[in-house]
Protein backbone atom coordinates (compact mmCIF):
# COMPACT_ATOMS: atom_id res chain seq x y z
CA UNK A 1 0.00 0.00 0.00
CA UNK A 2 0.76 3.36 -0.47
CA UNK A 3 0.85 6.48 2.10
CA UNK A 4 -2.04 8.41 2.20
CA UNK A 5 -1.63 12.24 3.26
CA UNK A 6 -4.02 13.13 6.04
CA UNK A 7 -7.70 13.97 4.51
CA UNK A 8 -9.43 17.09 5.34
CA UNK A 9 -12.25 16.94 7.06
CA UNK A 10 -15.65 18.94 6.84
CA UNK A 11 -18.60 18.71 9.43
CA UNK A 12 -21.78 20.06 8.19
CA UNK A 13 -24.14 20.40 10.96
CA UNK A 14 -27.83 20.53 10.26
CA UNK A 15 -30.91 21.76 12.23
CA UNK A 16 -33.74 18.58 11.86
CA UNK A 17 -36.54 19.02 9.65
CA UNK A 18 -38.59 15.83 9.49
CA UNK A 19 -41.74 17.84 7.01
CA UNK A 20 -39.52 18.60 4.24
CA UNK A 21 -37.91 15.13 4.15
CA UNK A 22 -41.70 13.56 4.83
CA UNK A 23 -42.82 15.26 2.02
CA UNK A 24 -40.36 13.07 -0.22
CA UNK A 25 -39.79 10.03 1.53
CA UNK A 26 -43.22 9.72 3.41
CA UNK A 27 -42.61 6.29 4.57
CA UNK A 28 -40.12 7.58 7.08
CA UNK A 29 -42.03 8.18 10.73
CA UNK A 30 -41.62 10.92 12.58
CA UNK A 31 -41.08 8.71 15.88
CA UNK A 32 -38.47 7.30 14.33
CA UNK A 33 -36.89 10.63 12.88
CA UNK A 34 -37.09 11.90 16.01
CA UNK A 35 -35.34 8.89 17.78
CA UNK A 36 -32.67 9.46 15.55
CA UNK A 37 -32.41 13.45 15.39
CA UNK A 38 -32.37 14.00 19.26
CA UNK A 39 -30.54 17.13 18.33
CA UNK A 40 -29.02 18.33 15.00
CA UNK A 41 -27.99 16.28 11.79
CA UNK A 42 -24.52 15.88 11.99
CA UNK A 43 -22.48 14.92 8.39
CA UNK A 44 -18.74 14.25 8.52
CA UNK A 45 -17.12 14.35 4.84
CA UNK A 46 -13.14 13.22 4.51
CA UNK A 47 -11.57 14.62 1.27
CA UNK A 48 -8.62 12.17 0.11
CA UNK A 49 -6.07 13.77 -1.78
CA UNK A 50 -6.80 10.87 -4.74
CA UNK A 51 -9.04 8.27 -5.52
CA UNK A 52 -7.06 5.52 -4.88
CA UNK A 53 -6.33 7.54 -1.20
CA UNK A 54 -10.07 7.09 -0.59
CA UNK A 55 -10.18 3.39 -1.56
CA UNK A 56 -7.32 2.57 0.80
CA UNK A 57 -8.25 4.80 3.64
CA UNK A 58 -12.14 2.89 2.96
CA UNK A 59 -10.44 -0.39 3.20
CA UNK A 60 -8.50 0.58 6.49
CA UNK A 61 -11.94 2.76 7.95
CA UNK A 62 -14.26 -0.82 7.03
CA UNK A 63 -11.19 -3.12 8.77
CA UNK A 64 -11.22 -0.87 12.17
CA UNK A 65 -14.81 -0.76 12.28
CA UNK A 66 -15.87 -3.91 11.55
CA UNK A 67 -13.38 -5.29 14.33
CA UNK A 68 -14.69 -2.54 16.91
CA UNK A 69 -18.41 -3.64 16.21
CA UNK A 70 -17.33 -7.64 16.68
CA UNK A 71 -15.80 -6.43 20.37
CA UNK A 72 -18.93 -5.47 21.03
CA UNK A 73 -21.46 -7.75 19.54
CA UNK A 74 -21.88 -11.44 18.04
CA UNK A 75 -21.81 -10.46 14.76
CA UNK A 76 -21.60 -7.58 12.04
CA UNK A 77 -24.45 -6.93 9.65
CA UNK A 78 -23.40 -4.70 6.99
CA UNK A 79 -24.34 -3.55 3.38
CA UNK A 80 -21.76 -3.26 0.50
CA UNK A 81 -21.59 -1.04 -2.59
CA UNK A 82 -20.41 -2.35 -6.01
CA UNK A 83 -19.48 0.06 -9.07
CA UNK A 84 -16.12 1.79 -9.07
CA UNK A 85 -15.41 3.14 -5.81
CA UNK A 86 -16.88 -0.34 -3.91
CA UNK A 87 -14.54 -2.48 -6.32
CA UNK A 88 -11.50 -0.16 -5.88
CA UNK A 89 -12.10 -0.54 -1.91
CA UNK A 90 -12.32 -4.90 -2.72
CA UNK A 91 -8.91 -4.48 -4.94
CA UNK A 92 -7.37 -2.90 -1.98
CA UNK A 93 -8.53 -5.82 0.41
CA UNK A 94 -7.58 -8.05 -1.73
CA UNK A 95 -4.13 -6.95 -2.15
CA UNK A 96 -4.05 -7.05 1.72
CA UNK A 97 -4.98 -10.64 1.90
CA UNK A 98 -2.03 -11.35 -0.71
CA UNK A 99 0.59 -9.51 1.15
CA UNK A 100 -0.52 -8.31 4.63
CA UNK A 101 -2.60 -11.69 5.15
CA UNK A 102 -2.52 -10.93 9.22
CA UNK A 103 -4.45 -7.00 8.37
CA UNK A 104 -7.62 -8.91 6.86
CA UNK A 105 -7.32 -11.28 9.88
CA UNK A 106 -7.82 -9.11 12.34
CA UNK A 107 -11.52 -9.48 11.25
CA UNK A 108 -13.25 -12.49 12.63
CA UNK A 109 -14.87 -12.92 8.85
CA UNK A 110 -17.03 -16.18 10.34
CA UNK A 111 -18.81 -13.31 12.46
CA UNK A 112 -19.43 -11.18 9.48
CA UNK A 113 -22.88 -10.86 7.56
CA UNK A 114 -22.55 -9.39 4.13
CA UNK A 115 -25.63 -7.71 2.38
CA UNK A 116 -26.32 -5.46 -0.52
CA UNK A 117 -27.89 -2.02 -1.28
CA UNK A 118 -28.96 -2.75 -4.32
CA UNK A 119 -28.91 -4.99 -7.04
CA UNK A 120 -29.44 -5.32 -11.15
CA UNK A 121 -32.30 -7.37 -11.14
CA UNK A 122 -30.84 -10.22 -13.75
CA UNK A 123 -29.67 -13.54 -14.53
CA UNK A 124 -27.71 -14.33 -11.34
CA UNK A 125 -24.42 -15.11 -14.15
CA UNK A 126 -24.81 -11.44 -15.17
CA UNK A 127 -21.90 -9.23 -15.02
CA UNK A 128 -23.84 -6.28 -13.96
CA UNK A 129 -24.47 -8.00 -10.76
CA UNK A 130 -23.60 -6.11 -8.07
CA UNK A 131 -22.56 -9.17 -6.26
CA UNK A 132 -20.98 -10.97 -8.39
CA UNK A 133 -18.75 -8.21 -9.15
CA UNK A 134 -17.63 -8.27 -5.39
CA UNK A 135 -17.67 -12.00 -5.22
CA UNK A 136 -15.05 -11.84 -8.18
CA UNK A 137 -12.99 -9.30 -6.70
CA UNK A 138 -12.78 -10.53 -3.20
CA UNK A 139 -15.24 -12.47 -1.32
CA UNK A 140 -15.21 -15.93 -3.63
CA UNK A 141 -11.25 -15.87 -2.42
CA UNK A 142 -12.18 -15.36 0.96
CA UNK A 143 -14.19 -17.74 1.53
CA UNK A 144 -11.83 -20.24 -0.83
CA UNK A 145 -9.02 -19.43 2.08
CA UNK A 146 -11.75 -20.23 4.97
CA UNK A 147 -11.82 -17.16 6.66
CA UNK A 148 -15.54 -16.13 5.64
CA UNK A 149 -18.55 -18.85 5.62
CA UNK A 150 -20.51 -18.92 2.30
CA UNK A 151 -23.62 -18.90 4.10
CA UNK A 152 -22.59 -15.54 5.42
CA UNK A 153 -23.40 -13.70 2.16
CA UNK A 154 -26.86 -12.57 1.52
CA UNK A 155 -27.03 -11.83 -2.16
CA UNK A 156 -29.94 -9.84 -3.14
CA UNK A 157 -32.32 -12.48 -5.67
CA UNK A 158 -31.47 -12.97 -9.27
CA UNK A 159 -34.03 -12.83 -12.09
CA UNK A 160 -35.15 -16.46 -12.28
CA UNK A 161 -36.74 -15.78 -16.14
CA UNK A 162 -40.25 -14.36 -15.29
CA UNK A 163 -38.42 -10.20 -15.15
CA UNK A 164 -40.80 -8.11 -14.16
CA UNK A 165 -43.41 -10.56 -12.95
CA UNK A 166 -41.58 -11.68 -10.11
CA UNK A 167 -39.77 -8.67 -9.12
CA UNK A 168 -42.16 -8.67 -5.85
CA UNK A 169 -41.95 -11.18 -4.76
CA UNK A 170 -38.25 -11.34 -4.42
CA UNK A 171 -37.94 -7.58 -3.05
CA UNK A 172 -40.51 -9.30 -0.26
CA UNK A 173 -37.94 -12.60 0.02
CA UNK A 174 -34.82 -10.51 0.29
CA UNK A 175 -36.90 -8.63 3.09
CA UNK A 176 -37.97 -11.84 4.97
CA UNK A 177 -34.57 -12.80 4.73
CA UNK A 178 -33.57 -9.59 6.40
CA UNK A 179 -35.87 -9.52 9.47
CA UNK A 180 -34.88 -13.51 9.99
CA UNK A 181 -31.26 -12.96 10.11
CA UNK A 182 -31.14 -9.56 12.01
CA UNK A 183 -34.12 -10.81 14.59
CA UNK A 184 -34.83 -7.77 17.53
CA UNK A 185 -31.57 -5.54 16.28
CA UNK A 186 -33.83 -4.91 13.17
CA UNK A 187 -31.16 -2.94 11.29
CA UNK A 188 -27.82 -2.86 9.71
CA UNK A 189 -24.35 -1.88 11.61
CA UNK A 190 -23.14 -0.37 8.53
CA UNK A 191 -24.20 0.79 4.84
CA UNK A 192 -22.43 1.48 2.46
CA UNK A 193 -22.82 3.53 -0.89
CA UNK A 194 -22.25 4.78 -3.97
CA UNK A 195 -22.96 7.84 -5.04
CA UNK A 196 -24.00 8.49 -9.04
CA UNK A 197 -23.55 11.69 -11.22
CA UNK A 198 -27.69 12.51 -10.47
CA UNK A 199 -27.17 12.15 -6.55
CA UNK A 200 -28.66 8.53 -6.57
CA UNK A 201 -26.98 5.87 -4.16
CA UNK A 202 -28.56 2.24 -3.84
CA UNK A 203 -30.89 1.94 -6.67
CA UNK A 204 -33.12 5.15 -5.21
CA UNK A 205 -32.71 7.54 -8.32
CA UNK A 206 -33.57 10.96 -8.53
CA UNK A 207 -37.85 12.20 -8.19
CA UNK A 208 -38.64 8.21 -8.81
CA UNK A 209 -41.61 6.63 -6.57
CA UNK A 210 -39.03 4.33 -5.14
CA UNK A 211 -37.95 7.17 -2.88
CA UNK A 212 -41.82 6.92 -0.98
CA UNK A 213 -41.57 3.33 -0.05
CA UNK A 214 -41.69 2.02 2.91
CA UNK A 215 -41.18 -1.74 4.18
CA UNK A 216 -37.12 -2.18 4.11
CA UNK A 217 -36.94 -3.25 0.14
CA UNK A 218 -38.34 -2.40 -2.74
CA UNK A 219 -38.59 -3.37 -6.09
CA UNK A 220 -37.91 -0.81 -9.11
CA UNK A 221 -39.41 -0.92 -12.43
CA UNK A 222 -37.89 1.72 -14.25
CA UNK A 223 -35.07 2.63 -13.42
CA UNK A 224 -33.44 5.76 -15.53
CA UNK A 225 -29.99 3.89 -15.54
CA UNK A 226 -30.13 0.59 -17.10
CA UNK A 227 -31.32 -2.45 -16.52
CA UNK A 228 -34.82 -0.71 -15.79
CA UNK A 229 -35.47 -3.94 -13.00
CA UNK A 230 -33.66 -3.58 -9.76
CA UNK A 231 -34.32 -4.49 -6.12
CA UNK A 232 -33.24 -1.86 -3.52
CA UNK A 233 -32.93 -0.72 0.19
CA UNK A 234 -35.53 1.76 0.95
CA UNK A 235 -34.72 5.22 2.63
CA UNK A 236 -36.78 4.44 5.37
CA UNK A 237 -34.94 1.26 6.14
CA UNK A 238 -31.54 2.16 5.20
CA UNK A 239 -31.66 5.29 7.96
CA UNK A 240 -31.95 2.70 10.68
CA UNK A 241 -28.36 1.86 9.84
CA UNK A 242 -26.26 2.42 12.60
CA UNK A 243 -23.77 4.32 10.21
CA UNK A 244 -23.92 5.12 6.75
CA UNK A 245 -20.81 5.93 4.38
CA UNK A 246 -20.86 7.39 1.02
CA UNK A 247 -17.91 6.95 -0.96
CA UNK A 248 -17.33 8.42 -4.27
CA UNK A 249 -14.78 10.54 -6.48
CA UNK A 250 -14.29 12.28 -10.19
CA UNK A 251 -15.04 15.42 -10.57
CA UNK A 252 -18.44 14.15 -12.87
CA UNK A 253 -19.79 13.54 -9.26
CA UNK A 254 -18.56 16.87 -8.03
CA UNK A 255 -21.88 18.59 -8.20
CA UNK A 256 -23.95 15.41 -6.80
CA UNK A 257 -21.57 15.80 -3.83
CA UNK A 258 -22.58 19.47 -3.39
CA UNK A 259 -26.33 18.88 -3.45
CA UNK A 260 -26.55 15.98 -1.35
CA UNK A 261 -24.48 17.91 1.12
CA UNK A 262 -26.56 21.30 1.11
CA UNK A 263 -28.08 20.38 3.90
CA UNK A 264 -31.33 20.55 2.02
CA UNK A 265 -33.09 17.35 1.72
CA UNK A 266 -33.59 17.07 -2.33
CA UNK A 267 -35.99 14.96 -4.24
CA UNK A 268 -33.53 15.43 -7.32
CA UNK A 269 -30.71 14.67 -5.09
CA UNK A 270 -31.62 11.02 -2.66
CA UNK A 271 -28.35 10.44 -1.17
CA UNK A 272 -29.67 13.71 0.67
CA UNK A 273 -32.35 12.17 2.15
CA UNK A 274 -29.86 9.59 4.03
CA UNK A 275 -28.50 9.79 7.30
CA UNK A 276 -27.24 6.82 10.03
CA UNK A 277 -28.66 6.82 13.52
CA UNK A 278 -24.82 6.78 15.10
CA UNK A 279 -22.65 8.13 11.84
CA UNK A 280 -23.35 9.44 8.56
CA UNK A 281 -19.59 9.74 6.80
CA UNK A 282 -18.57 10.74 3.34
CA UNK A 283 -15.27 9.89 1.65
CA UNK A 284 -14.53 11.59 -1.18
CA UNK A 285 -11.67 12.71 -3.17
CA UNK A 286 -10.55 15.91 -4.36
CA UNK A 287 -12.17 16.10 -7.73
CA UNK A 288 -15.47 14.86 -6.18
CA UNK A 289 -14.84 17.66 -3.79
CA UNK A 290 -14.22 20.57 -5.61
CA UNK A 291 -17.28 22.39 -5.71
CA UNK A 292 -17.95 21.93 -1.75
CA UNK A 293 -14.48 23.24 -1.23
CA UNK A 294 -14.75 26.31 -3.58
Amino acid sequence: MTNMSQPQTVVQRIAPDYQSLAQIAPGITEQDYQAQHQGEVVRECMVYASQQDMWQALALRLLDTLADILSKQSRADIALTGGTDGNGMMRVLVDMLHHQRSVIEQVEWSRVHLWWGDERYVDANDPDRNALQVRQEMLDELVAVGLLPEDNIHQMPADLGNGEEGLDAQALAYEQELHAELGDKACLDLAMFGVGPDGHCASLFPNTAELRADGWVSGVRNSPKLPPLRLTLTVPFIRQSRQVWFCTSTAGKAQAVQRALSGEARADTPSSLIDGVERTLWLVDQDAASLLLA
